[in-house]
Protein backbone atom coordinates (compact mmCIF):
# COMPACT_ATOMS: atom_id res chain seq x y z
CA UNK A 1 0.00 0.00 0.00
CA UNK A 2 3.16 2.52 0.78
CA UNK A 3 4.16 1.85 -2.70
CA UNK A 4 1.33 2.82 -4.25
CA UNK A 5 1.05 5.72 -2.29
CA UNK A 6 4.73 6.75 -3.50
CA UNK A 7 4.13 6.00 -6.91
CA UNK A 8 0.85 8.24 -6.59
CA UNK A 9 3.01 11.17 -5.59
CA UNK A 10 5.38 10.94 -8.12
CA UNK A 11 2.66 11.66 -10.53
CA UNK A 12 1.40 13.99 -8.75
CA UNK A 13 4.77 16.18 -8.79
CA UNK A 14 5.55 15.62 -12.98
CA UNK A 15 1.65 17.00 -13.29
CA UNK A 16 2.79 19.87 -11.18
CA UNK A 17 5.95 20.17 -12.56
CA UNK A 18 4.52 20.18 -15.91
CA UNK A 19 1.87 22.86 -15.14
CA UNK A 20 4.36 25.04 -13.86
CA UNK A 21 6.20 25.00 -17.27
CA UNK A 22 2.78 25.63 -18.88
CA UNK A 23 2.32 28.47 -16.67
CA UNK A 24 5.83 29.80 -16.97
CA UNK A 25 5.37 30.00 -20.64
CA UNK A 26 2.06 31.54 -21.04
CA UNK A 27 3.76 34.54 -18.42
CA UNK A 28 6.54 34.67 -21.34
CA UNK A 29 3.91 34.81 -24.15
CA UNK A 30 1.93 37.77 -22.09
CA UNK A 31 5.45 39.27 -21.76
CA UNK A 32 6.32 39.23 -25.49
CA UNK A 33 3.11 40.97 -26.04
CA UNK A 34 3.60 44.06 -23.91
CA UNK A 35 6.96 44.27 -25.04
CA UNK A 36 8.63 43.09 -21.70
CA UNK A 37 11.34 40.99 -23.46
CA UNK A 38 13.44 40.98 -20.47
CA UNK A 39 10.66 40.13 -18.53
CA UNK A 40 9.78 37.29 -20.60
CA UNK A 41 13.33 36.00 -20.86
CA UNK A 42 13.51 35.62 -17.27
CA UNK A 43 9.88 33.21 -17.24
CA UNK A 44 11.33 31.08 -19.56
CA UNK A 45 14.68 30.40 -17.91
CA UNK A 46 12.63 29.42 -15.03
CA UNK A 47 10.47 27.38 -17.94
CA UNK A 48 13.35 25.36 -19.59
CA UNK A 49 14.55 24.81 -15.79
CA UNK A 50 11.35 23.00 -15.32
CA UNK A 51 11.86 21.38 -18.54
CA UNK A 52 15.58 20.09 -17.34
CA UNK A 53 13.93 19.02 -14.47
CA UNK A 54 11.40 16.58 -16.25
CA UNK A 55 14.04 15.38 -19.28
CA UNK A 56 9.99 15.80 -21.23
CA UNK A 57 10.44 18.12 -24.84
CA UNK A 58 6.70 18.65 -25.33
CA UNK A 59 7.57 22.87 -24.78
CA UNK A 60 10.56 22.69 -25.72
CA UNK A 61 10.29 24.08 -29.34
CA UNK A 62 8.11 27.03 -28.06
CA UNK A 63 10.68 27.56 -25.62
CA UNK A 64 12.65 28.14 -28.33
CA UNK A 65 10.69 30.19 -30.20
CA UNK A 66 9.89 32.39 -28.15
CA UNK A 67 13.55 32.92 -26.29
CA UNK A 68 14.16 34.30 -30.15
CA UNK A 69 11.32 36.50 -30.41
CA UNK A 70 12.25 38.03 -26.85
CA UNK A 71 16.30 38.75 -28.17
CA UNK A 72 14.99 39.73 -31.17
CA UNK A 73 13.02 42.46 -29.78
CA UNK A 74 15.13 43.18 -27.53
CA UNK A 75 17.75 44.11 -30.72
CA UNK A 76 20.07 41.39 -29.35
CA UNK A 77 20.34 39.62 -33.53
CA UNK A 78 23.18 37.17 -32.42
CA UNK A 79 21.18 35.50 -29.61
CA UNK A 80 17.84 35.44 -31.36
CA UNK A 81 19.52 33.97 -34.68
CA UNK A 82 20.93 31.37 -31.57
CA UNK A 83 17.80 30.37 -30.43
CA UNK A 84 15.84 30.13 -33.78
CA UNK A 85 18.77 27.86 -35.26
CA UNK A 86 17.84 25.37 -32.27
CA UNK A 87 14.14 25.61 -32.56
CA UNK A 88 15.00 24.38 -36.82
CA UNK A 89 17.16 21.78 -35.52
CA UNK A 90 15.24 20.60 -32.84
CA UNK A 91 11.97 20.03 -35.02
CA UNK A 92 13.95 18.62 -37.95
CA UNK A 93 15.98 16.06 -35.45
CA UNK A 94 12.26 15.42 -33.63
CA UNK A 95 10.35 15.16 -37.44
CA UNK A 96 8.41 18.25 -35.81
CA UNK A 97 7.24 21.54 -38.42
CA UNK A 98 5.29 23.21 -35.65
CA UNK A 99 7.13 26.42 -35.53
CA UNK A 100 9.25 25.67 -38.36
CA UNK A 101 7.47 27.72 -40.62
CA UNK A 102 7.18 31.15 -38.50
CA UNK A 103 11.33 30.63 -37.22
CA UNK A 104 11.80 30.22 -41.28
CA UNK A 105 10.87 33.50 -41.85
CA UNK A 106 12.21 35.59 -38.62
CA UNK A 107 15.46 33.70 -39.63
CA UNK A 108 15.50 34.74 -42.95
CA UNK A 109 14.83 38.53 -41.71
CA UNK A 110 17.73 38.00 -39.63
CA UNK A 111 19.60 36.86 -42.32
CA UNK A 112 19.51 39.92 -44.66
CA UNK A 113 20.16 42.21 -41.98
CA UNK A 114 22.85 40.00 -41.17
CA UNK A 115 24.08 39.68 -44.70
CA UNK A 116 23.42 43.82 -45.00
CA UNK A 117 25.89 44.41 -42.07
CA UNK A 118 28.24 42.10 -43.06
CA UNK A 119 28.30 43.53 -46.55
CA UNK A 120 28.69 47.43 -45.51
CA UNK A 121 31.37 46.66 -42.48
CA UNK A 122 33.87 44.63 -44.94
CA UNK A 123 33.31 47.51 -47.91
CA UNK A 124 34.31 50.12 -44.80
CA UNK A 125 37.13 47.57 -43.64
CA UNK A 126 38.08 47.81 -47.25
CA UNK A 127 38.61 51.60 -47.07
CA UNK A 128 39.75 52.16 -43.63
CA UNK A 129 41.83 48.98 -42.92
CA UNK A 130 40.63 49.04 -39.44
CA UNK A 131 40.49 45.68 -37.39
CA UNK A 132 37.45 46.50 -35.78
CA UNK A 133 35.75 46.95 -39.36
CA UNK A 134 36.77 43.38 -40.02
CA UNK A 135 35.81 41.65 -37.15
CA UNK A 136 32.27 43.10 -37.09
CA UNK A 137 32.14 41.86 -40.81
CA UNK A 138 33.35 38.68 -39.71
CA UNK A 139 30.51 38.17 -37.01
CA UNK A 140 27.95 39.22 -39.31
CA UNK A 141 29.13 37.04 -41.93
CA UNK A 142 29.19 34.00 -39.32
CA UNK A 143 25.64 34.35 -38.22
CA UNK A 144 24.31 34.43 -41.87
CA UNK A 145 26.10 30.59 -41.80
CA UNK A 146 24.76 29.89 -38.25
CA UNK A 147 21.05 30.45 -39.53
CA UNK A 148 21.74 28.66 -42.79
CA UNK A 149 24.64 26.09 -42.79
CA UNK A 150 24.61 25.22 -46.13
CA UNK A 151 25.97 29.18 -47.27
CA UNK A 152 29.40 27.95 -46.29
CA UNK A 153 30.58 30.89 -48.29
CA UNK A 154 29.76 33.01 -45.60
CA UNK A 155 32.21 31.01 -42.82
CA UNK A 156 34.78 31.43 -45.84
CA UNK A 157 34.02 35.33 -45.79
CA UNK A 158 34.11 35.31 -41.40
CA UNK A 159 37.56 33.48 -41.64
CA UNK A 160 38.66 36.05 -44.50
CA UNK A 161 37.93 38.84 -42.60
CA UNK A 162 39.46 37.50 -39.68
CA UNK A 163 42.46 37.17 -40.82
CA UNK A 164 42.54 40.59 -42.67
CA UNK A 165 42.05 41.90 -39.21
CA UNK A 166 45.15 39.92 -38.12
CA UNK A 167 42.58 38.07 -35.81
CA UNK A 168 45.05 35.01 -36.95
CA UNK A 169 44.10 32.54 -34.51
CA UNK A 170 40.41 33.25 -35.24
CA UNK A 171 40.95 33.04 -38.80
CA UNK A 172 42.22 29.27 -38.56
CA UNK A 173 39.60 28.42 -36.31
CA UNK A 174 36.87 29.82 -38.75
CA UNK A 175 38.85 28.01 -41.67
CA UNK A 176 39.23 24.61 -40.44
CA UNK A 177 35.96 24.62 -39.40
CA UNK A 178 34.72 25.35 -43.29
CA UNK A 179 37.55 22.52 -44.75
CA UNK A 180 35.56 20.18 -41.65
CA UNK A 181 32.31 20.36 -43.97
CA UNK A 182 33.88 18.85 -46.98
CA UNK A 183 33.57 23.06 -48.42
CA UNK A 184 35.50 23.11 -51.85
CA UNK A 185 34.53 26.01 -53.31
CA UNK A 186 33.66 24.51 -56.68
CA UNK A 187 30.19 25.73 -58.14
CA UNK A 188 28.74 25.65 -61.35
CA UNK A 189 26.84 28.69 -62.65
CA UNK A 190 24.03 28.54 -65.26
CA UNK A 191 23.10 31.56 -67.36
CA UNK A 192 21.75 32.75 -70.29
CA UNK A 193 20.57 35.74 -72.45
CA UNK A 194 16.98 37.43 -72.31
CA UNK A 195 15.38 37.50 -75.40
CA UNK A 196 12.33 39.94 -73.96
CA UNK A 197 15.19 42.60 -72.33
CA UNK A 198 18.81 41.09 -73.17
CA UNK A 199 19.29 40.92 -69.47
CA UNK A 200 21.63 38.08 -67.77
CA UNK A 201 19.05 35.73 -66.46
CA UNK A 202 20.45 33.08 -63.60
CA UNK A 203 18.89 28.99 -63.57
CA UNK A 204 19.55 26.74 -60.54
CA UNK A 205 20.17 23.81 -62.94
CA UNK A 206 21.26 23.50 -66.28
CA UNK A 207 17.55 21.34 -67.54
CA UNK A 208 16.10 24.64 -66.41
CA UNK A 209 18.20 27.03 -68.42
CA UNK A 210 17.49 24.39 -71.46
CA UNK A 211 14.17 24.90 -71.11
CA UNK A 212 14.09 28.17 -71.04
CA UNK A 213 15.99 28.39 -74.67
CA UNK A 214 14.45 25.95 -76.11
CA UNK A 215 10.79 28.01 -75.09
CA UNK A 216 12.69 31.20 -76.98
CA UNK A 217 12.86 33.19 -73.65
CA UNK A 218 16.99 33.12 -73.42
CA UNK A 219 19.21 32.26 -75.81
CA UNK A 220 23.33 31.86 -75.74
CA UNK A 221 23.25 30.01 -72.45
CA UNK A 222 26.52 29.33 -70.55
CA UNK A 223 27.81 27.05 -67.94
CA UNK A 224 30.65 27.64 -65.93
CA UNK A 225 32.76 25.94 -63.13
CA UNK A 226 34.42 28.30 -60.47
CA UNK A 227 37.26 26.22 -59.31
CA UNK A 228 38.27 24.88 -55.93
CA UNK A 229 39.22 27.25 -53.20
CA UNK A 230 40.56 24.66 -50.81
CA UNK A 231 44.29 25.42 -51.93
CA UNK A 232 43.61 29.26 -51.24
CA UNK A 233 42.14 28.47 -47.72
CA UNK A 234 45.62 26.74 -47.05
CA UNK A 235 47.70 29.04 -48.03
CA UNK A 236 45.79 31.57 -45.95
CA UNK A 237 45.54 29.30 -43.18
CA UNK A 238 49.59 28.52 -43.75
CA UNK A 239 50.60 32.70 -43.78
CA UNK A 240 48.34 32.89 -40.50
CA UNK A 241 50.00 30.24 -38.78
CA UNK A 242 53.66 32.01 -40.09
CA UNK A 243 52.09 35.31 -38.76
CA UNK A 244 51.85 33.84 -35.21
CA UNK A 245 55.39 32.36 -36.06
CA UNK A 246 54.24 28.69 -35.79
CA UNK A 247 56.22 27.80 -38.81
CA UNK A 248 56.00 23.79 -38.57
CA UNK A 249 52.26 23.57 -38.83
CA UNK A 250 52.06 25.87 -41.81
CA UNK A 251 54.73 23.59 -43.23
CA UNK A 252 53.01 20.32 -42.71
CA UNK A 253 49.52 21.78 -44.06
CA UNK A 254 51.37 23.26 -46.77
CA UNK A 255 53.00 20.22 -47.83
CA UNK A 256 50.00 18.15 -47.68
CA UNK A 257 48.05 20.15 -50.00
CA UNK A 258 51.28 20.30 -52.22
CA UNK A 259 51.03 16.04 -52.57
CA UNK A 260 47.98 16.84 -54.13
CA UNK A 261 48.83 19.45 -55.98
CA UNK A 262 52.38 19.68 -57.00
CA UNK A 263 52.41 22.34 -59.74
CA UNK A 264 50.19 24.59 -57.91
CA UNK A 265 52.55 27.97 -58.04
CA UNK A 266 50.67 29.61 -55.13
CA UNK A 267 51.40 26.58 -53.23
CA UNK A 268 55.00 26.38 -54.20
CA UNK A 269 55.68 30.13 -53.05
CA UNK A 270 53.75 30.22 -49.95
CA UNK A 271 56.22 26.77 -49.19
CA UNK A 272 59.01 28.66 -49.91
CA UNK A 273 57.96 31.56 -47.99
CA UNK A 274 57.97 29.17 -44.78
CA UNK A 275 60.93 27.81 -45.55
CA UNK A 276 62.45 31.33 -45.57
CA UNK A 277 60.88 32.28 -42.24
CA UNK A 278 62.81 29.13 -41.26
CA UNK A 279 65.79 30.68 -41.77
CA UNK A 280 66.28 27.33 -44.17
CA UNK A 281 67.11 29.63 -47.50
CA UNK A 282 68.49 27.15 -49.57
CA UNK A 283 65.16 25.01 -49.43
CA UNK A 284 63.66 28.61 -50.28
CA UNK A 285 65.77 29.35 -53.10
CA UNK A 286 65.31 25.41 -54.54
CA UNK A 287 61.26 25.76 -54.41
CA UNK A 288 61.83 29.66 -56.27
CA UNK A 289 63.97 28.11 -58.84
CA UNK A 290 60.70 25.63 -59.41
CA UNK A 291 58.34 28.15 -59.33
CA UNK A 292 60.77 29.89 -62.21
CA UNK A 293 59.92 26.39 -64.15
CA UNK A 294 56.12 26.84 -64.22
CA UNK A 295 56.49 31.00 -64.19
CA UNK A 296 59.43 31.77 -66.16
CA UNK A 297 58.82 35.45 -67.02
CA UNK A 298 57.93 36.33 -63.63
CA UNK A 299 61.25 39.00 -62.72
CA UNK A 300 59.76 38.70 -59.28
CA UNK A 301 61.26 35.19 -58.93
CA UNK A 302 64.76 35.94 -60.58
CA UNK A 303 65.21 38.96 -58.24
CA UNK A 304 64.28 36.41 -54.76
CA UNK A 305 66.42 33.66 -56.25
CA UNK A 306 69.43 36.22 -57.08
CA UNK A 307 69.11 38.20 -53.13
CA UNK A 308 69.58 34.40 -51.52
CA UNK A 309 72.33 33.75 -53.82
CA UNK A 310 74.21 36.80 -53.27
CA UNK A 311 73.31 35.96 -49.23
CA UNK A 312 75.56 32.47 -50.22
CA UNK A 313 78.16 34.58 -51.14
CA UNK A 314 77.80 33.92 -55.03
CA UNK A 315 78.12 37.48 -56.26
CA UNK A 316 78.53 36.17 -60.20
CA UNK A 317 75.77 33.70 -59.75
CA UNK A 318 73.12 36.61 -57.81
CA UNK A 319 74.30 38.85 -60.78
CA UNK A 320 72.88 36.62 -63.44
CA UNK A 321 69.24 36.53 -61.85
CA UNK A 322 69.40 40.25 -61.33
CA UNK A 323 70.22 40.84 -64.52
CA UNK A 324 67.15 38.42 -66.05
CA UNK A 325 64.62 40.47 -63.63
CA UNK A 326 65.69 43.58 -65.12
CA UNK A 327 65.93 42.20 -68.35
CA UNK A 328 62.07 41.11 -68.10
CA UNK A 329 61.00 44.00 -66.35
CA UNK A 330 62.95 47.05 -67.49
CA UNK A 331 61.70 49.16 -64.96
CA UNK A 332 62.83 47.23 -61.86
CA UNK A 333 64.93 49.50 -59.85
CA UNK A 334 65.82 47.20 -57.10
CA UNK A 335 67.26 44.78 -59.71
CA UNK A 336 69.10 47.32 -61.22
CA UNK A 337 70.58 48.56 -57.79
CA UNK A 338 70.99 45.00 -56.11
CA UNK A 339 73.32 44.40 -59.81
CA UNK A 340 75.86 47.36 -58.29
CA UNK A 341 75.43 45.41 -54.71
CA UNK A 342 76.94 42.33 -56.07
CA UNK A 343 79.33 43.71 -57.97
CA UNK A 344 80.15 45.98 -54.65
CA UNK A 345 79.91 42.79 -52.36
CA UNK A 346 83.38 41.89 -53.63
CA UNK A 347 84.90 45.16 -52.32
CA UNK A 348 85.84 43.71 -49.00
CA UNK A 349 88.36 41.17 -49.71
CA UNK A 350 89.79 43.96 -51.61
CA UNK A 351 89.95 46.59 -48.81
CA UNK A 352 91.29 43.86 -46.12
CA UNK A 353 93.74 43.12 -48.58
CA UNK A 354 94.66 46.28 -48.82
CA UNK A 355 94.94 46.94 -44.94
CA UNK A 356 97.30 44.03 -45.03
CA UNK A 357 99.86 45.97 -48.02
CA UNK A 358 100.33 49.54 -46.34
CA UNK A 359 103.70 49.61 -46.63
CA UNK A 360 103.81 47.46 -50.00
CA UNK A 361 102.85 50.54 -52.26
CA UNK A 362 103.39 48.74 -55.81
CA UNK A 363 100.53 45.49 -54.40
CA UNK A 364 98.70 49.00 -52.58
CA UNK A 365 98.05 50.79 -55.67
CA UNK A 366 97.13 47.71 -57.68
CA UNK A 367 94.79 47.06 -55.00
CA UNK A 368 93.28 50.20 -55.12
CA UNK A 369 93.27 50.93 -58.93
CA UNK A 370 91.15 47.17 -58.84
CA UNK A 371 88.79 48.98 -56.24
CA UNK A 372 88.01 51.59 -58.61
CA UNK A 373 87.60 49.40 -61.13
CA UNK A 374 84.76 48.09 -59.21
CA UNK A 375 83.26 51.52 -58.55
CA UNK A 376 83.65 51.95 -62.54
CA UNK A 377 81.80 48.88 -63.24
CA UNK A 378 78.99 48.98 -60.52
CA UNK A 379 78.21 52.88 -61.38
CA UNK A 380 75.74 52.18 -64.13
CA UNK A 381 73.53 50.01 -62.48
CA UNK A 382 73.26 52.35 -59.38
CA UNK A 383 72.46 55.12 -62.00
CA UNK A 384 70.05 52.96 -63.35
CA UNK A 385 68.24 52.56 -60.76
CA UNK A 386 68.59 55.87 -59.50
CA UNK A 387 66.87 57.45 -62.74
CA UNK A 388 63.74 54.48 -62.49
CA UNK A 389 62.72 55.63 -59.06
CA UNK A 390 65.28 58.48 -57.08
CA UNK A 391 65.45 58.24 -53.57
CA UNK A 392 68.05 59.00 -50.99
CA UNK A 393 69.68 55.89 -49.81
CA UNK A 394 71.09 55.19 -54.06
CA UNK A 395 71.83 58.77 -53.79
CA UNK A 396 74.06 58.45 -50.91
CA UNK A 397 75.85 55.68 -53.21
CA UNK A 398 76.09 57.27 -55.85
CA UNK A 399 77.43 60.30 -54.07
CA UNK A 400 80.52 57.91 -52.45
CA UNK A 401 81.29 56.76 -55.88
CA UNK A 402 81.60 59.81 -57.90
CA UNK A 403 83.69 60.92 -55.44
CA UNK A 404 86.27 58.17 -55.65
CA UNK A 405 86.01 58.39 -58.95
CA UNK A 406 86.90 62.08 -59.26
CA UNK A 407 83.67 62.78 -60.79
CA UNK A 408 83.30 66.05 -58.69
CA UNK A 409 80.80 67.68 -61.20
CA UNK A 410 78.74 64.75 -60.98
CA UNK A 411 79.23 64.65 -56.86
CA UNK A 412 77.76 67.75 -56.69
CA UNK A 413 74.79 67.00 -59.06
CA UNK A 414 73.75 63.90 -57.27
CA UNK A 415 73.75 66.14 -53.99
CA UNK A 416 71.52 68.66 -54.64
CA UNK A 417 68.51 66.10 -55.70
CA UNK A 418 69.55 63.94 -51.89
CA UNK A 419 69.15 67.64 -50.51
CA UNK A 420 65.83 68.14 -52.62
CA UNK A 421 64.72 64.62 -51.88
CA UNK A 422 65.47 65.27 -48.00
CA UNK A 423 63.85 69.11 -47.54
CA UNK A 424 60.91 67.51 -49.12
Amino acid sequence: MKKKVIVLSAALLIGTVAFSQKKEIKLAEKSLKSQSFDRAIESLKEAKALIDQTGEDKYLGKYYLLQGKAYLGKGENVKAGEFFSKLLAFEKETNSKKYTSEASKLVKDLVLKFDDQARTKYNEARQTQNAKDYTEAATNFYQVYRLQPQDTAYLDNAALSLFFAKDYKGAIDKYQELLDTGYTGIKTTYKAKSKVNGSVLHFDSKKAMDAQVRLGVAENPEVSVEPSRRSGIIRTMSNAYIALKDYDKALVLIKKQREEEPKNYDLLLTEANVHYALGDKKMFKELQEKAIELDPQNSTLYYNVGVVTLDQGDSEGAIKYFEKAAEIDPDYAEAYNNIGVAILSEEKAIVDEMNKNLDNFDKYDALQAKQLDLYKKALPAFEKAFAIKPNPEVGQVLYGIYGQLEMYDKQKEIKAKIDTMQVQ
